[in-house]
């Protein structure tokens, strides 16, 4: 009957020495976590540029350098259409692959 007391005992320093260390490891994941969350917290306050502002930036780029259509406020197309946004990009690509697209005689 002793060595099932004394077995009891070693098994029970040995479940309470790994318990330990488990709480250990768990406060540390989640100091971990914490930190991560507060770094992810950090970049969204500090995100890029909004796109508005990359249009206009752009808008200001193309108009100083002579780019047909491009103005602060957007792209007008060769239409006369007023772009803005990522609509004032897709349209620029789309009048320039016109441009240069030889017209095919039917």
């Amino acid at each position: 009957m002793g060595y099932k007391i004394q077995a009891a005992k070693v098994l029970n320093k040995d479940v309470e020495k790994k318990a330990e260390l488990l709480a250990t490891e768990v406060e540390r994941l989640k100091a971990s976590i914490q930190e991560k969350d507060a770094l992810i917290a950090q970049m969204q306050q500090t995100s890029a540029p909004d796109l508005d502002s990359v249009i206009s930036s752009l808008g200001e780029v193309g108009e100083t350098l002579g780019w047909n259509g491009w103005r602060r406020s957007g792209y007008r197309d060769c239409n006369g259409t007023l772009h803005k946004g990522i609509s004032a990009i897709s349209a620029f690509v789309l009048d320039l692959t016109r441009e240069f697209q030889p017209e095919t005689a039917f």
